[in-house]
């Protein structure tokens, strides 16, 4: 079995790029482009999208999870609106415009009345800005210290990552708003990275982006090494992912293995998202599997990449550090 492969071994080997020497600040969207003071000059009714996120730090790299709502076969993000011209002065807009995210916001947690009260006063500190676009206000919230304490998400919500919202646009068959969609649509002035990428600052006080992670399904496969299929939930829950889940099938290397879709499906089964990075890769797309001339082992690379029967996308990986279920 593969030694795990740490964070600091793959910065000690991407030389060229600055390591992350100990647990960053993490910073999201781009601070470049995101106001924090409420918008005075307008004078309309105004869609205002909550765009709540969690930064997860238990994966090689860290990165953005998203509180969505799925309703009705449809991603939304959670919405109200609000009427900017009912307002005679600055001071009185801003207070009741953040009481109305505040009043939102209170939703996405699993709290009573009384909790729900104490955790409104937190809510300042999680406020990120906000980004207009069209006939809409995205308004930013890092929830990460609030749900690190002893909150929970309501279970109307659940994660999303940047990966579905932007390029899969969907999940379990639902498919992503275009009210989401088009936070990801980028502008002339607001790049796709600004919002597409959690940030960090680098020791020159340069902003760096941070690559997403890729959505995908743990699998296994039968016994002649070959046919892939995707563990479901119950089946994932009897084991030992970290030791059980490493295969190595038609001797080309011990990986952990992923699919983009949901492999030979079980009726009424429910399966994990996993997000995961693949960081030093080797393409075998150009193969067909199974080919075990093809397949190479190489010490060099912790992730391999092929196509199942010249359609599916699977991704095998080196390390549990690669990975992380949400």
């Amino acid at each position: 079995m593969e030694k795990k492969y740490t964070f600091e071994q793959f910065q000690a080997e991407m030389k060229h790029k600055e390591p992350f020497l100990q647990k960053i600040d993490v910073f999201y969207p781009n601070d470049q482009y995101i106001s924090e003071n409420i918008p005075s000059d307008v004078s309309e009714k105004f869609i205002i999208k909550m765009c709540i996120f969690y930064i997860e730090y238990s994966c090689v790299m860290p990165f953005v999870k998203y509180a969505v709502k799925i309703d009705q076969g449809k991603i939304w993000f959670q919405e109200f609106t609000f009427d900017f011209s009912q307002y005679d002065s600055e001071e009185h807009l801003e207070n009741v415009f953040i009481k109305s995210c505040d009043d939102q916001l209170t939703k996405v947690f699993a709290t009573d009345g009384q909790k729900g009260g104490k955790i409104q006063s937190s809510f300042g500190k999680c406020y990120r800005g906000f980004i207009p676009k069209n006939d809409s206000i995205y308004v930013f919230y890092d929830v990460t210290t609030l749900l690190l304490g002893n909150n929970t998400l309501n279970p109307d919500f659940k994660y999303a990552i940047a990966d579905e919202l932007c390029n899969v646009k969907s999940i379990f068959g639902n498919s992503v708003d275009n009210s989401i969609t088009k936070l990801f649509e980028p502008e002339k002035l607001l790049p796709l990275s600004a919002i597409l990428n959690p940030w960090f600052v680098k020791s020159n006080g340069a902003f760096k982006s941070i690559t997403i992670p890729i959505v995908g399904y743990l699998c296994a496969t039968d016994d002649d090494g070959e046919t892939f299929y995707t563990l479901t939930h119950e089946q994932i829950k009897e084991k030992s992912v970290i030791h059980d889940c490493i295969i190595d099938p038609k001797d080309i290397g011990f990986y952990y293995f992923f699919s983009t879709t949901v492999l030979k499906p079980q009726k009424d089964a429910s399966y994990i998202r996993h997000a995961f990075f693949t960081m030093k890769m080797r393409d075998w797309t150009s193969e067909k599997f199974p080919n075990k001339s093809a397949y190479k082992y190489e010490d060099d690379v912790n992730t391999v990449m092929f196509k199942l029967y010249g359609k599916t996308m699977i991704y095998g990986l080196k390390s549990p550090d690669q990975f992380v279920a949400y």
